[in-house]
Formats: structure tokens, C-alpha cells, sequence
């Protein structure tokens, strides 16, 4: 976000402590010996990273870690987000290591003696290596969609070797080798996607940069996707212009452009200061709705952030949720929400669709022609504020008359555990699966 550092840093330092939580395995159970296989769990496994974002089963992978003591033939328990164990790793021995180098946030922990093992044929999803390292485990099948792990904004926030792209100073590359927490905002929609029955396979940020991942006719977005290459937004485009549909369940969404090094093992964001001279104006890593890159967010997904904003911003207005302007949605389906009902969404931060003002029931009216898509429904809001009093919508559209249906439910907190504990948000979420797989007309009208 353009020099919102109280923002970034409020978020950073949340993730601090999830990047950084410690603890001690006992001294008795350091001192066991060799060759009793344990668990090397999550009090004994200080931090640790895998070698790639994401991998295939069958794929050989690296898990680069430092414990609390040295420790031999332990097992590293692979869990998924219901807390079973799915796989084990033998693991011969571990030990603590320090980051190494000046930049270790910048360059990487360059942690040395990996455990090496083969990524075991499971579902894809999102894993947790002793409850505490997420891995995601991509599918070689045919789903029918494609979930994506915000492993950007992770890393963006992420403070592991002191810096992160919201510190002061802040870094202006930050690496994917080193120490990242399991994603908060999308942690509530991942435990109950890996509950459901449908078809699906997940990939990290990275893996867009491939049209050939983009699997299925449908691609969701949970959490909070912040950190866009042009050719990941390129390949999303694309998706969705050939007919395929798209769920974004995520806020401040393409909102800074970034770029990756040649390892695909880093990433740069600028933000307007330092970006190498010969860069060209197009990838310049600054906000996405900058003039100069041609390339404005809402053509893509129908809102940004600076029309959003922030919520839970104490300014009066809004509902800590988005009220309901349509009630007759197929995303409201067997909710029997009445036109004014609020969908409790406590948002740290949101996009919003270009309006023209407001009726007079006070509901807002978009700017179809701004937009110029064939069709386009707002279906709920709620007042933020940046600045200046803001709007958030969330809205369904379709660009052209050929092109998928996108539905846009843009809060930071759509996803979060908290979301999907109690309350409609699960039921709106099923419906827009449901729908958007078996191509209903999702506008109420």
C-alpha cells in the first residue's frame, strides 16, 4: 500500500510472531537416544523453509531447518489442516543454525544440510510440516479448480531476518528461502475447502506465471493476494476471457506489481524508490492502478483498493460487514437474507467498484460505463475509509458476453478462521462454488 507503513506496519508485526515463535524440547527428551524415531515436533523445530513454493507429488524436496538442540533419527510429521498426519519423513539428523550473511531477509537464511525426501502422493492442498512449515502440494490431475496460495503477500509481510517489504527501512527484495508463517487471512477457507468434496488442486503465486496451471473452470482467491506480476495478471485475464470463471475471496487484491528473480526464489517491490534505472515504465514495481502502467486492476477483477479502503476505520459509517443490496443473489441462496441484513466481515482492508453516488435508500450505484463490462451486479457493501470515505463492494460480472463470470467478495477477512466459524460467509461461499461449476447465471436479475 502507497506509504501506508502504520498499515504494513501493524500487519508485520503480527506476522513477526508467527514467524518467530520458539521453544524448547525438554532436556530429557534432547538427550534420547539415536535411535529412537520420534516426532521432531513443533516445540523442538525452531523455523525452517522448503526449497521450492510449491511441488508435485513425486517431486524431490528440501526442508532447510534449525532446532533447538542437535537431534538424530527423528520423524518429521507432514499434517494437513485438520490436524492429521499424512506423511512422515525420516529425518537422520538436525541442529540449530543462525541466518547466514548481512541480508539474510533479502538473500535467504542459507541454512545448509537439508532433509531431502520425495513429496508423497496426497491430495493437493496446503501442509504443515510438524504443524508448523506450510508446503503446498500441487496435483498432475484434472480439477476442476484452481485454488491459489498467497505466498506473495506472505513473504511481503513476512519480517523473518528483521526486514520485510513493510519494515523501516524497508527491503526491496525479500526471499522465499527463509522462515514464512502459514497464511492468516486465508486459514478459515483452506481448513473447510480440504472438508469438501469438490475437485480441486492448489498452486502457489509463482505458479501463475504458467497458463498451464491455471486447471479447470474455475480459480479462487482466498486470503489476501496483494502482490501481482503483469504476466500473472496477463494468465488470470486469460483464463477468464476464454470462458473460464473466477472467485476472488481476497482485499487490497493487485495492488502492487512485482517481479521475481531469475530462481523464482525472490521478489522485488520498489515502491517508488530505487528501481533500476533501465526497468521499463510497464514493470516498474509501484500500485497497479498507476496511469503509467496501463493496466488498471478494475478491468481485471471489478475494484481496487484505493476506492475500498481500509475498514473497522472508526470514522461512524459502515457495518463491520457488507450489507446485503440484493437479496435475491444465487449467492444469498437459503440464507433468507432480507435487503439491508449485514454479513458480519470485520475487514482490515478492501476494494471497492468506481460508483457514480448513491441511491436513495443509500445503496451504491456503479459505474458500468468506467467498467465496460457487458454485465455487472453489486450485491453488497460497506463503508471504509482512506483518506476520504470509501466504499466496498462486492459485485458479480461478466467482461463480455463470452468471457466467465468473476464474483468478487473483497475483504482482507472473507476467509479468515474467524469467518468461516459461524455465520453465512461458508454458505455464500458454497453458493458461488456451486454455481460458478455448473455455469448458472449468478446475477439476481
Amino acid at each position: 500500500m502507497k506509504h501506508c507503513y502504520l498499515i504494513g506496519l501493524f500487519i508485520a508485526v503480527n506476522l513477526l510472531s508467527s514467524c518467530t515463535k520458539v521453544g524448547l524440547e525438554d532436556a530429557e527428551e534432547s538427550q534420547k537416544p539415536p535411535g529412537n524415531t520420534i516426532e521432531l515436533d513443533s516445540r523442538s523445530l525452531l523455523n525452517g523453509y522448503p526449497d521450492k513454493q510449491s511441488y508435485f507429488p513425486g517431486d524431490s524436496a528440501k526442508i532447510y531447518m534449525s532446532t533447538a538442540n542437535v537431534y538424530k533419527n527423528k520423524l518429521l510429521y507432514v499434517y494437513d489442516l485438520a490436524g492429521n498426519v499424512v506423511h512422515k519423513i525420516n529425518v537422520s539428523v538436525t541442529k540449530p543454525q543462525d541466518p547466514r550473511g548481512d541480508s539474510p531477509s533479502e538473500m535467504g537464511f542459507g541454512y545448509t544440510e537439508p532433509v531431502a525426501f520425495k513429496v508423497p502422493d496426497i491430495k493437493s492442498g496446503v501442509y504443515l510440516l510438524a504443524k508448523k512449515i506450510p508446503i503446498v502440494i500441487k496435483t498432475t490431475g484434472h480439477p476442476d479448480i484452481t485454488i491459489v496460495y498467497p505466498s506473495n503477500t506472505e513473504n511481503a509481510y513476512c519480517t523473518s531476518g528483521r526486514r520485510s517489504l513493510y519494515t523501516v527501512p524497508a527491503a526491496k527484495k525479500v526471499s522465499f528461502l527463509r522462515p514464512i508463517p502459514y497464511t492468516f487471512y486465508g486459514a478459515g477457507f483452506f481448513a473447510w475447502i480440504e472438508k469438501q468434496p469438490y475437485s480441486y488442486g492448489v498452486i502457489a503465486d509463482v505458479d501463475m506465471e504458467d497458463y498451464n496451471n491455471f486447471k479447470g473452470k474455475l480459480v479462487v482467491f482466498p486470503g489476501h493476494n496483494e502482490y501481482w506480476t503483469r504476466k500473472a495478471r496477463r494468465n488470470f485475464d486469460r483464463f477468464v476471457d476464454n470462458g473460464n470463471h473466477a472467485l476472488i475471496l481476497s482485499g487490497n487484491t493487485m495492488w502492487w506489481q512485482t517481479s521475481y528473480n531469475a530462481g523464482l526464489n525472490q521478489m522485488g517491490c520498489y515502491k517508488y524508490s530505487g528501481e533500476p534505472i533501465h526497468t521499463p515504465d510497464s514493470l516498474k514495481t509501484i500500485n497497479w492502478p498507476e496511469k503509467s502502467l496501463k493496466y488498471q486492476p478494475i478491468h481485471s477483477i471489478g475494484c481496487d483498493f484505493n476506492r475500498g479502503g481500509y475498514g473497522n476505520n472508526g470514522q461512524g459509517k459502515g457495518w463491520h460487514g457488507f450489507k446485503v443490496m440484493t437479496p435475491g443473489s444465487p449467492l444469498f441462496k437459503g440464507l433468507s437474507l432480507a435487503k439491508g441484513d449485514i454479513i458480519p466481515c470485520r475487514s482490515v482492508e478492501y476494494d471497492g467498484a468506481p460508483l457514480l453516488g448513491f441511491a436513495a435508500d443509500g445503496d451504491p450505484i456503479i459505474d458500468a460505463a468506467m467498467l465496460q463490462f457487458h454485465k455487472v451486479e453489486l450485491t453488497a457493501f460497506d463503508h471504509g475509509f482512506r483518506v476520504k470515505g470509501t466504499v466496498a463492494t462486492s459485485m458479480v460480472f461478466k467482461k463480455t458476453v463470452h468471457s466467465g463470470t468473476v464474483i468478487n467478495f473483497p475483504s482482507t477477512n472473507w476467509c479468515t478462521a474467524e469467518s468461516f466459524r459461524q455465520g453465512p460467509i461458508p454458505r455464500i461461499t458454497k453458493n458461488a462454488i456451486d454455481g460458478l461449476l455448473t455455469n448458472q447465471d449468478m446475477f439476481s436479475k
